[in-house]
């Protein structure tokens, strides 16, 4: 219900970081990573096929492996380019300038860049098919 409002009028690119079920087991803290995924897929959501892990988001934190990318929005312009962009900036962002240049970020930006926002998503379903972290 909410993404209508967030794309109306916009050239919206809208993604959400998911946990991988391979990597994060259910709990009453966390919740159900398959649940999550489910309710995703049900929503529309595509998955983006690429070894995702989230920067640190705070000085002294470690990045976390084992996510997945999810684009929720159906801007058909939208580029490969256009998702690089973005995630240079999260990175640069949560980790300073040189994080760019860091070798697992460089090939994530390299992978996003290469990405056909329109032909290559996946069903969410196809998760399993993700190399995992």
């Amino acid at each position: 219900e909410v993404l209508p409002h967030w794309t109306e009028g916009r050239d919206a690119l809208v993604l959400a970081e998911v946990d991988d079920p391979r990597n994060w087991p259910a709990s009453d803290d966390a919740g159900d990573p398959l649940a999550r995924l489910r309710f995703y897929d049900r929503h529309g959501a595509r998955l983006l096929p690429l070894r995702y892990f989230q920067p640190s988001l705070r000085k002294g934190s470690p990045r976390v492996d084992g996510m997945f990318l999810l684009r929720l929005d159906r801007s058909p312009e939208h580029s490969g380019e256009l998702l690089a962009a973005f995630l240079e900036k999260y990175f640069t962002a949560c980790e300073g300038t040189g994080s760019v240049v860091d070798p697992p970020v460089s090939s994530l930006l390299a992978t996003a860049r290469g990405l056909d926002l329109e032909r290559d998503t996946w069903a969410v379903d196809r998760w399993p098919e993700v190399p995992p972290a």
